[in-house]
């Protein structure tokens, strides 16, 4: 197979290592080959160490293509390089984390959205709510749990009562018509195919969802355990502190992102203080 050769454009990307970029490409044109040379360049050239280098992604997919490539392209040099997903890079700040600090938890788990629907699911029936079309469906209560702790994380509140940070949570997103909210309360029935309102979860919401919530994430504090949203706000709100960030923005000279527009705004924030100083 002949030796792929960068061409012109790619080059200015590859050379490029004072600046700052943001790469418009279409898919299909190179991206992760660039990125993949990149690398080899930065690491060639003694600008840093394999160590020295974060590349984060989206999908596990495009993270498998990248170690990948960053490894045909830099050798056996290349299998330092950070590359992960960006929940696989917050869980693997929170393993640091829980190392130097017995007070958040012990070998914290990663549960999947199979286990978090089951404790969800655990904490409606604990609350009295069994509807069969909600029961029958992981995403709407994922999608709506999920979006609960966004908001909260964004914009508070956090007075240590979790049932009632949640109940002001919900009841804000209700008036403001979310979108993950207005998804799970009309939604289309499976076996006739129309679209229906799902009146009881609506009035459960208003009334319960807090501590509907409160109850799940006691659970997962029982169990040590932390869904994918966790993952995101705990890193998230570590950030707010200086020490912190400090610290891990000391860890990386080169970070590279891919697909920047898929970032959540939480998600896009603990970038921003990845690069703060960069």
């Amino acid at each position: 197979m002949a030796e792929r050769i960068p061409n012109e454009e790619q080059m200015q990307v590859i050379n490029e290592t004072e600046q700052n970029i943001l790469l418009f490409a279409s898919a299909g044109t190179g991206k992760t080959f660039t990125v993949a040379q990149r690398v080899n360049h930065i690491l060639k050239s003694g600008m840093a160490q394999a160590d020295d280098i974060l590349c984060l992604t989206f999908t596990t997919k495009a993270s498998n293509e990248m170690r990948l490539d960053i490894l045909q392209y830099a050798g056996d040099e290349g299998k330092q390089v950070f590359v992960s997903t960006i929940h696989g890079f917050c869980y693997q700040v929170l393993k640091e984390e829980t190392k130097n600090n017995n007070s958040i938890y012990a070998e914290p788990e990663v549960i999947d959205e199979v286990d978090a629907d089951n404790y969800l699911k655990d904490a409606l029936k604990e609350c009295g709510f069994s509807d069969s079309d909600v029961m029958e469906s992981k995403e709407i209560l994922y999608s709506i749990i999920s979006v609960m702790k966004k908001e909260r994380e964004m914009n508070g509140p956090y007075t240590g009562n979790e049932a009632d940070d949640f109940q002001k949570v919900i009841e804000k997103l209700m008036r403001t018509d979310n979108n993950a909210i207005y998804k799970a309360v009309y939604f289309k029935h499976k076996s006739t195919n129309d679209w229906r309102t799902n009146k009881a979860l609506y009035d459960f919401l208003e009334r319960r969802a807090g501590e509907w919530a409160g109850r799940y994430c006691r659970t997962l504090k029982e169990n040590n355990s932390f869904d994918f949203e966790d993952l995101i706000c705990f890193v998230h709100r570590a950030m707010r502190k200086k020490e912190f960030r400090d610290e891990w923005q000391k860890r990386f000279k080169y970070i590279i992102v891919d697909e920047m527009q898929d970032t959540s705004e939480m998600e896009f924030d603990i970038i921003r203080c990845l690069f703060q100083g960069k």
